[in-house]
């Protein structure tokens, strides 16, 4: 299962962004299925007893963080764009 989290600028534009590290393995980055079993361990989700064993890995904490940091890029561009818009409009009617 993939969460889908809907990021709004303003009225004029929206952003959907696909998070899957809800439901992904904390070690192995395994995506989990809806009907395989999860083993959780600190609010951490994991596919095996093994790989719950192991702890977070490095691979998982750098797969979330740059979903996160894309999904942070999605809400600044459109806004970003606007402004640089304004400004040269601005400058061209001057």
């Amino acid at each position: 299962m993939v969460a889908m989290r809907r990021f709004s600028v303003d009225e004029s534009h929206s952003a959907e962004v696909k998070v899957d590290y809800a439901f992904r393995c904390n070690y192995c980055v395994k995506l989990i299925a809806q009907d395989r079993p999860v083993y959780m361990c600190h609010d951490r989700s994991y596919c095996s007893l093994r790989c719950r064993r192991h702890g977070r890995s490095t691979l998982y904490t750098n797969l979330r963080s740059l979903q996160l940091d894309y999904a942070y890029d999605l809400r600044q561009a459109p806004s970003e764009s606007g402004t640089s818009m304004l400004s040269t409009s601005r400058t061209e009617s001057s």
